[in-house]
């Protein structure tokens, strides 16, 4: 249903990429990639919100745009000026990307502005704030339903904002509708010098940071990615860690890096990403795929502390959101110059 919205996108960035592209490299094997990555989103629904993302940050020039999620590591968001990430140099993965959902931050602006432009410049979906009935703050979740593809069981009502809003909560047609969300992000204040520092923020960063002591960039990178997963440190490399079994540098803290020891493994890359899903989506680790895992790990001689590791992990973050944050505490400046 989304799909004449995508391939109108899909032919606007082609131009916008080729025109950008050759202003400032010269590599056609990464012109490969971006195209490969223009796919992936056009695959996954959301190449029509990159377009208007990418018009909005043309109107309105001081914006500059903040993702979470795996997102971080396609590199073409980096050439069209959207993401401040360069994935080349922190050798971010485009195939890892499998997000279900777009979820991205404005700085500068409110989420209202970007909702405005989109409606009033949108002239292929209703925009419709996502309602839920539980506790949760998902107040910033939009369904994006194509003209003509509305569910007539689905009941709306014009909230204070005058957007469409569904009565009863979202999820119950996210599985149906392509579901967004948009919040703000603000720039920290207050501080007379930026600091890596600031980005540990929450007790499980500032546990991890006390323990394994970041100096370095890379370092607090790790330390972001580790604390956003599940059993990734806690009850598992945190034992190592202390026991000196595992150092910073062998630490495994993000899907990035479980996929770059696989492929050095000679594990195929589909392969990889097959058993990060596994990883991530929390599926049982005694069912007989993750033992056809194990015994593929195994014969490519995958240490057996490695293999304990991701065994113990129920969900891992990518290497991307985690470089982000950083530069978005560290560099206030260039994270709106890019």
């Amino acid at each position: 249903m989304y799909n004449e919205l995508n391939f109108d996108a899909k032919n606007y960035l082609l131009k916008e990429l080729n025109n950008i592209f050759y202003k400032k490299y010269g590599d056609k094997k990464l012109l490969k990639r971006c195209y490969k990555e223009l796919n992936l989103l056009y695959e996954n629904n959301v190449l029509f919100i990159i377009k208007y993302l990418y018009k909005f940050k043309k109107e309105k020039k001081d914006v500059s745009y903040y993702f979470n999620g795996m997102i971080n590591n396609l590199f073409v968001l980096y050439v069209l000026g959207l993401n401040k990430v360069d994935p080349i140099k922190y050798n971010l993965s485009y195939e890892l990307y499998f997000d279900e959902t777009l979820d991205v931050c404005l700085n500068n602006y409110n989420t209202s502005d970007f909702i405005e432009y989109l409606t009033k410049n949108n002239n292929g979906f209703h925009i419709v704030k996502g309602k839920t009935n539980n506790k949760l703050n998902e107040d910033n979740n939009y369904l994006l339903i194509p003209y003509g593809y509305e569910d007539k069981k689905m009941l709306f009502n014009l909230n204070e904002e005058s957007i469409m809003e569904t009565k009863e909560d979202y999820h119950k047609y996210s599985f149906t509708y392509l579901t967004i969300k948009i919040s703000n992000k603000y720039f920290l204040d207050g501080y007379d010098k930026l600091d890596l520092i600031n980005c540990i923020n929450t007790p499980n960063e500032k546990e991890i940071s006390d323990t394994i002591k970041p100096k370095s960039l890379e370092d607090y990178i790790k330390v972001k990615s580790i604390a956003h997963s599940l059993r990734c440190w806690k009850n598992n490399q945190d034992i190592l860690f202390t026991k000196n079994k595992l150092n910073i540098d062998t630490l495994i803290t993000s899907r990035d890096d479980i996929y770059d020891y696989l492929i050095k493994h000679n594990i195929d890359k589909d392969l990889a990403i097959d058993i990060i899903k596994f990883i991530c989506r929390h599926n049982d680790i005694n069912s007989y795929i993750w033992k056809e895992y194990l015994k593929i790990m195994e014969d490519n001689n995958c240490e057996e502390i490695f293999i304990k590791i991701i065994t113990n992990i129920m969900s891992i973050h990518g290497r991307g959101q985690a470089i982000s944050e950083c530069l978005f505490v560290l560099d206030k400046d260039n994270y709106i110059e890019i």
